[in-house]
């Protein structure tokens, strides 16, 4: 039951960035709805359970989902309708892409990914059930809701095709990362290859992680 909503939850916001599309918007409206949809087609509780329990923060816990997504998220619920378009446009921040120059250090991130493996690895994280991958419907994957200063994190391993065909579903970590420019998604992965082999970077960021290592040498 809970899929079936979130899927015509996540509709929905497609629909949004359809009409936003459709409006000549800035993409970058556009792609904060897309964004969430994808989140919340994936999320495996559903959006009402979390909506009941601790209201519209609870729907910002949601990756890519800030308050103006989650106040259409709740109108969706309550009302079963999208808001007035002009409505749409107030997302807060929803979208990061592009936006901002305060980003998280990468020594930043590392001890956020730090904290989330050891956690996981001591068995201190509340487990989710995930909806992909998971026939059985199991709760196994460890879930990290953190701070680091006004920024929020969560963190939880990659649960992606990819990630469990490469035997690494339990060595890439996702970090959703909120402040105030908005939304911001991060992996961390253990290196392969080069001089930083074995160690822990941030994908994409290859360069600052060996600087992060020679400064610690």
């Amino acid at each position: 039951m809970s899929e079936l909503l979130n899927r015509m939850i996540a509709s929905r916001l497609d629909d949004a960035a359809q009409m936003l599309r459709r409006q000549d918007a800035d993409p970058v409206y556009v792609r904060a709805y897309a964004q969430a949809a994808s989140s919340v087609r994936h999320w495996p509780i559903s959006m009402a359970v979390m909506y009941k329990h601790r209201g519209v923060e609870g729907l910002e816990e949601v990756p890519g989902v800030g308050p103006g997504i989650a106040r259409v998220i709740r109108e969706l619920l309550t009302h079963h309708r999208l808001p007035l378009l002009a409505s749409l446009f107030d997302t807060d921040g929803d979208s990061a892409v592009g936006r901002g120059s305060d980003q998280p250090s990468i020594e930043e991130l590392l001890d956020v990914d730090r904290e989330y493996r050891e956690k996981a690895a001591a068995g201190e994280l509340p487990l989710i059930a995930p909806e992909r991958f998971n026939p059985t419907g199991d709760h196994w994957l460890p879930v990290l809701h953190t701070r680091r200063g006004a920024r929020r994190y969560t963190a939880l391993y990659s649960n992606t095709e990819r990630a469990h065909r490469l035997g690494r579903s339990r060595d890439w970590v996702v970090l959703y990362v909120r402040d105030a420019t908005g939304e911001h998604q991060y992996t961390v992965i253990t290196s392969t290859h080069g001089v930083i082999r074995g160690h822990r970077v941030v994908a994409g960021h290859g360069r600052e992680c060996r600087a992060v290592e020679r400064r610690a040498a």
